[in-house]
Formats: C-alpha cells, sequence, structure tokens
C-alpha cells in the first residue's frame, strides 16, 4: 500500500554553528511530525536541546522565526524537562506551492539553527458530488446514503498534502448508484500518482479493495505525464510512451489478454507503445500513437451485457465482437492531432481541423446528422473545420473553434450543448455566449469553459453542484460560476466531481494546470528551445522591438528564447503574456495555423514564472 503521502528529504540549511561543539553550548533539531509544512493549516513544530553528550537541555530560551506570513502559537519559550519546546506553525498561504520550502529558525541558549520544509500544498478546487470523499478535500465520507449533504456546490480547495504541483487531476466512477466506485487521482508535476475515494474495484492503485478518506500515493509509478480514467479503470502514460493500467477489467479494457478480473496495481499494456495521449472512455478506451493513429481497446459493444444495443464502439469495423483484450487499429485514421471518448464512442481531431468520431450514436454524438451508429469515422458535419480541442461526456461532444466559440452536439436532455434549449443535436450547434473560450472539459451531463479572462463558465446538468454556481438548478446556457484570476486548468469527469486549478483570486496564487503548466503570479516565460523546432503562432523574441502580429510559421532556433505567444484573435497588447498546452508529456505552447510534421511546437526547458507583484 502506498504511503499517505511522499515527503522528500528535509535539508538542513545550516546546522548550529561551529561552537555548539562546545560542551555548553546545545545542540539544536526542529522538527514537524511530517517533516513538512502544509500550505494551510496549523502543524506542530517541536524544538529539542541536547548538550554535544546527548543530554537534555532544560530550561533553555527558545525563540522562533519564519517568513512573513507565517505565525507561531507562541514564538518564544523555554525547554521543558526533556530539552524539548514544542508549538504550532501556520504558514498561512493556503495557494503556496507544493515543494516549495520555508525556513523555520530557532536561536536556543544564543545558538542559531535553521530548517527547511518543504511545503505540502494543493494548487487546485472542486465542487460537485463528495459522498466517498473523491472530491479530496477532507470532507463528505459515508457513501450515497449521505444524500444532499454530499453535494458541493461551490467551490473549495482540496487538501493541502501534495509534495509537488498537481499538474492533473481526474476522476472515475459514476454519479450515483455505485458509490464505492468513485475516485479521485492527481497527477503531480514530479511524475508520482495520488488517488482518493472509493475502491470497488482496485482502482486506488493501492493493491486492496480498500477505499480511502486521504489521499494515498500509488507506489510503482514514477515519471507519470498523462491520466486518464474511464469508468472504473485508470491509466497512466509513462515517460517511455508505454501505458500502465488498474482497475475495473471486466471488459478487457486494461489490455490484460482476459476479461473481468480486477487489476489492483498498476501494470503495463503488453503490446502498446509510442503513445502520446490517452482517452478513457466508459468501458473502452482509446491511445493517440506518435504517427498519428489510433488504437482502442475494451468493450466493443454499448446497452445491456447479454443483449447489447450495437458494436463498434472501437472503430475499427468490427459490429459482431463485444470486446477486444488487445489493441486494435481505428480504421481510416491518420494524422490525428487530439483524441476524446465518451460513453461507447470516440472523437479524433484531423490536422486539418476537422474532427471524425464513431461508435454509439443513439443521440447524435457522432454529428453526421443522423442517429445511425457506426462502427468505423464519420465526419462531423456543420463546416466544423477549424476545430483547436476536443471534449466528450456521456453521450455529447464538444469542439473548441479556433475563434474561441464551441460548437456541441449530441444529447441535450438537460441542456448540456449550453444552446439555450433541451433538444438532442445531430450536428453541431454554438454554445451560447461563448465566444473567446480559450479550453473546454465535460463530464456525465455537464461542460465547461475557460474563457479568455480565466472566468469559468458551466452549463448542463446540475443537480450535484455540477456546475459550482451556489445552485442545484440544471442550466441549458452557460453560467458564470465563482469568478476565478487566471483559470488555466480544467478538468471533469463522471463522478460529478469537478475540478479547477491554476487559479489566483484576491491576490493568492496557484501553481497548475490540468492541460496546462504554468509559473504563479503573473507572467509565464518559455526557456530555451532544446533544439531546432517549429511553432506556429505570433511571438516575439526577447530584444525584438516589434512583435509579430499575425498568425505564421517562424524558425526557432536553439539559443532563442519565446517570451510571448498569442492567437490572432487576441489584441496586441496580450503579447509577452504566453499561455500553454501540453500533448500530455510534454509542455508547450498553443498551437495555431496549418499543422506540419508530427510535432510543430516547441519543446522547452527551463520553465518558470517571473513575478509582477
Amino acid at each position: 500500500m502506498g504511503a499517505a503521502w511522499a515527503i522528500p528529504a528535509v535539508s538542513l540549511l545550516s546546522a548550529s554553528p561551529a561552537m555548539a561543539s562546545a560542551s555548553n553550548a546545545p545542540v539544536v533539531t526542529i522538527a514537524t511530525p511530517s517533516n513538512a509544512v502544509p500550505a494551510s493549516g496549523s502543524v506542530p513544530v517541536t524544538v529539542v536541546a541536547q548538550s554535544a553528550q546527548g543530554q537534555p537541555l532544560s530550561g533553555q530560551s527558545v525563540s522562533l522565526t519564519a517568513p512573513s506570513p507565517g505565525t507561531f502559537a507562541a514564538a518564544d519559550g523555554v525547554t521543558d524537562g526533556t530539552g524539548t519546546y514544542t508549538t504550532t506553525f501556520t504558514l498561512g498561504s493556503r495557494w503556496a506551492k507544493g515543494g516549495a520550502t520555508v525556513i523555520i529558525s530557532a536561536v536556543v541558549g544564543g545558538v542559531a539553527t535553521a530548517q527547511s520544509f518543504p511545503i505540502l500544498g494543493a494548487n487546485a478546487l472542486g465542487w460537485g458530488y463528495n459522498a466517498w470523499s473523491e472530491m479530496g478535500d477532507g470532507g463528505q465520507a459515508g457513501g450515497d446514503s449521505a444524500g444532499s449533504g454530499a453535494v458541493r456546490s461551490s467551490a473549495g480547495q482540496l487538501t493541502t498534502v501534495f509534495p509537488s504541483p498537481i499538474k492533473q487531476l481526474v476522476s472515475c466512477g459514476t454519479a450515483t448508484g455505485q458509490g464505492s466506485n468513485q475516485s479521485t487521482f492527481a497527477l503531480l508535476l514530479d511524475g508520482s500518482v495520488w488517488s482518493i475515494g472509493g475502491n470497488g474495484f482496485g482502482q486506488l492503485g493501492n493493491g486492496s479493495y480498500s477505499p480511502s478518506t486521504t489521499w494515498i500515493q500509488i507506489s510503482g509509478l514514477s515519471g507519470v505525464q498523462q491520466l486518464s480514467a474511464g469508468a472504473e479503470s485508470v491509466y497512466a502514460l509513462l515517460s517511455d510512451n508505454t501505458v500502465a493500467a488498474w482497475g475495473d477489467n471486466w471488459f478487457g479494457q486494461l489490455g490484460t489478454g482476459g476479461t473481468q478480473n480486477s487489476v489492483t496495481s498498476p501494470a503495463v499494456i503488453p503490446g502498446l507503445s509510442n503513445v502520446t495521449q490517452i482517452a478513457a472512455a466508459s468501458q473502452q478506451v482509446y491511445f493517440l500513437l506518435s504517427d498519428r493513429t489510433v488504437r482502442a481497446l475494451g468493450r466493443n459493444a454499448w446497452g445491456p451485457e447479454n443483449a447489447p444495443d450495437g458494436r463498434g464502439a472501437l472503430g475499427n469495423g468490427n459490429t459482431t465482437s463485444d470486446v477486444s483484450t488487445v489493441p486494435v487499429v481505428v480504421s481510416n485514421l491518420a494524422n490525428v492531432t487530439q483524441i476524446a471518448g465518451g460513453s461507447s464512442f470516440g472523437l479524433a481531431l484531423m490536422g486539418d481541423g476537422s474532427v471524425r468520431a464513431w461508435g454509439n450514436n443513439s443521440s447524435g454524438q457522432l454529428g453526421n446528422g443522423t442517429t445511425t451508429s457506426s462502427a468505423v469515422p464519420v465526419t462531423v458535419s456543420g463546416s466544423l473545420l477549424d476545430a483547436a480541442a476536443l471534449a466528450a461526456n456521456l453521450a455529447s461532444a464538444y469542439a473548441l473553434r479556433a475563434s474561441g466559440a464551441i460548437a456541441a452536439w449530441g444529447k441535450n436532455t438537460v441542456g448540456q450543448l449550453g444552446d439555450g434549449t433541451t433538444v438532442n443535436r445531430s450536428v453541431p450547434v454554438a454554445v451560447t455566449g461563448v465566444t473567446d473560450a480559450t479550453q473546454v472539459a465535460a463530464s456525465g451531463s455537464s461542460a465547461y469553459a475557460v474563457v479568455s479572462d480565466g472566468s469559468v463558465k458551466a452549463w448542463g446538468q446540475n443537480t450535484k453542484g455540477e456546475l459550482g454556481d451556489t445552485t442545484t438548478t440544471n442550466r441549458s446556457a452557460p453560467v458564470l460560476r465563482q469568478r476565478l484570476e487566471r483559470t488555466v486548468g480544467l478538468g471533469a469527469h463522471d463522478t460529478g466531481a469537478e475540478f479547477l486549478a491554476h487559479v489566483r483570486r484576491h491576490g493568492e496564487s496557484a501553481d497548475h494546470s490540468l492541460v496546462a503548466e504554468s509559473g504563479a503570479r503573473g507572467r509565464e516565460r518559455l526557456g530555451r528551445c532544446a533544439s531546432d523546432h517549429r511553432i506556429h503562432g505570433c511571438l516575439r523574441r526577447r530584444g525584438s522591438a516589434v512583435g509579430i502580429r499575425q498568425c505564421t510559421t517562424v524558425d526557432l532556433v536553439g539559443n532563442d528564447e519565446l517570451v510571448g505567444i498569442r492567437d490572432s484573435h487576441r489584441e496586441p497588447e496580450h503579447l509577452g503574456h504566453a499561455r500553454f498546452v501540453t500533448d500530455g508529456h510534454r509542455k508547450l505552447p498553443i498551437r495555431y495555423g496549418d499543422d506540419v510534421g508530427p510535432h510543430p511546437r516547441c519543446e522547452c526547458s527551463g520553465f518558470r514564472s517571473e513575478s509582477v507583484g
């Protein structure tokens, strides 16, 4: 079983000075119970004074200091008969970056000592259903019987337990009925993976079926680049472009070559390599490979298990088999740049901006003007030729367009298409009032968009607070949920627990993104390019008097430093304010324009931030 959390080794910045070795000078240590400090809340701090021979020194004066806004319950005191003085420390900076350090200093008997402690942070907010503690904020547990008490209709910060910033959050499970299956997973920037919640199929990855109401680190996983989760199955893209999987395997979706047996610890899918993105659907999963083709695995049918309503979710033309326990090639796809998965249907974004879809089409989710399902990819209709990103939920699909508008199609019974109606659509329609989106995400029967000012708009099902607008009223048109400055990452899943990260609000800052990576408090900057690459977008180079102000392709040589990127739909003053996405395993600038080659984006090192106050 993984540890409750992993704590980096504590480094002693400055030991007691040389005179501490004298018999009359104390040897001082400073410690916390976990040798770490949470970003929010209080933690006991213990100072121990001993002689050079290891004997406790009682009656020693103690004076503690730490950087502002950190405070001690009692900064000054005296060691007791065991040579110990204990007080509590509050860092007072809830958005402090996980993995950063804070120095606590003590002067004991005239001897100064300083200790550096790693900060445990949580740069993410969540809202929605929380019956099994899947929100990860230390709140409700007790299952579906908790009823309305499990609903979080406004955002709350996750528990500050992470030793590194959160890079991505995903959830698995269903919103009701099978609560023991609801779980959440956090991928940290250090490549570790953490889990919390229900564990009915072993999806917590801790080698058991026992649920957890606290975050645990999944052992055996390191260097993870991306996570994706299906109904009760979880997938991790590893640094060597292979995939580890665990959880439910009833339909062979873990690629073990068999079915039915759950897997309680991560195991690499055999015969699958060169993966650049994972898109888990309900009981099937799709993989984008480096050659821009797509593989599929798991359940090929939908509807009742013993009498399926249809087959073709794997997109390989097979309409007779219910499952495939080994990856199969999705037919007629080449030059794919992104994939997404819904409930028994898949989506592929093509290099020319068009979208293909396959699988179940009972609600028009393939977007081709019919409700006829297809076992091979079909082209989404409605002049959708400028898609920049895709998202899908149970039976609806979404495309972020280059203009910042969002197109939606498929099921709309609770307003999840955001067009102001509850009418299903078999061709794309515009989401009402969204013209400047930078990201789109979807879950269950709800959808979300981050817009250019960092606000989040949400629409669709809201019976469990999924929209975060402090109500439980469904919305057929987008509502502006709690305003959040600089929202750069957004993620959601079918549990009804929604997550948003990399926020800065009320002067505070957070370092996270589910689909982006950048620094805190303002202006981001890419470091130097690791090698010669091509990048699409509007940019300027450091030292340039005038930035390039039209969409273009620019050769970046190894020593060029990219200091700004924007798209042609933004005003010139946004030059110098970089925005970033990832392709599942690398930090990359947002890309616009025609596609050139498999990775026409600059892979950069030295990623950091500059404070702008």
